[in-house]
């Protein structure tokens, strides 16, 4: 994100919609317990929050959501300041006025699936201790060089 603020500092960074539908499903911290009696609707509503057009499409559908959830709810209450609120709200469609530019960062991601993995692949299937000790120090000096290229 830094690199891409470097080069681009005026344009808005959309945050990674893959992220956010992926905490719902791996209840990550954050995010409500599959268990919260609210978890269903949430998820749900996040699903349409995404699909926003602009700005104020998504300012009118996060305040009916509040209306929905209300306030008394500490988990929900968490989850709505760390995903619907300035500056964790930039994962709906509608954020960037760029065409076809979608709320991800998958293409950053890519470089963990594709690329460490052909770099790498093999060494990951070693002990433990070559692991530790050679092949993850490898994976953090390639991302290391690959973003300060970026800059």
């Amino acid at each position: 994100m830094k690199g891409f603020k470097h080069v681009y500092p005026e344009a808005p960074l959309a945050g990674c919609w893959a992220h956010v539908a992926w905490g719902f499903a791996y209840a990550k911290k954050g995010f409500l317990n599959k268990k919260h009696k609210l978890y269903q609707e949430a998820q749900d509503d996040f699903h349409e929050l995404h699909t926003c057009q602009s700005e104020g499409m998504w300012d009118i559908c996060v305040q009916a959501v509040g209306w929905e959830w209300g306030d008394k709810d500490p988990e929900c209450n968490t989850l709505w300041s760390e995903k619907l609120v300035a500056p964790c709200n930039n994962w709906y469609l509608g954020y960037t006025q760029t065409p076809g530019a979608t709320p991800s960062n998958q293409p950053q991601e890519n470089w963990h699936n594709v690329g460490v993995m052909m770099v790498l692949g093999d060494e990951l299937r070693a002990s433990t201790e070559y692991v530790l000790e050679v092949s993850l120090p490898k994976i953090l000096k390639l991302d290391g060089a690959t973003i300060l290229h970026a800059i």
